[in-house]
């Protein structure tokens, strides 16, 4: 338990700061971000873009290994505020392929 709450996340979330390219399919529109931690199941980032819960993303994860970008769906989860045009988002992942993400996990800390 930490903070009162169970955390209760099937996958280990590992601690990356990547930029992304966000699309909100529900308001086709284009943001930028940069992740703070990524699983299996979720990604979190920080944006300057505000964002609804239940929104419908597409996202570009730049991996710094001369490859192309992660591509991966997923729908906002959570949101806050954390500072004047600023916001932590959760994200649960629906499609992400692990070949791809794997990428992310052996990425030099």
């Amino acid at each position: 338990m930490l903070n009162g709450f169970e955390d209760r996340r099937s996958f280990l979330r590992i601690a990356r700061t990547l930029d992304v390219k966000i699309i909100n399919l529900n308001t086709n529109t284009e943001g930028k971000a940069k992740t703070s931690d990524i699983s299996a199941t979720g990604i979190g980032f920080v944006t300057d873009t505000p964002l609804n819960t239940e929104a419908n993303l597409e996202l570009w994860l730049y991996i710094p290994d001369s490859q192309e970008p992660v591509y991966a769906k997923g729908r906002v989860v959570w949101t806050n505020m954390v500072a004047p045009n600023t916001y932590r988002v959760g994200v649960s992942l629906d499609k992400v392929d692990f070949i791809d993400l794997s990428r992310v996990l052996r990425m030099n800390t």
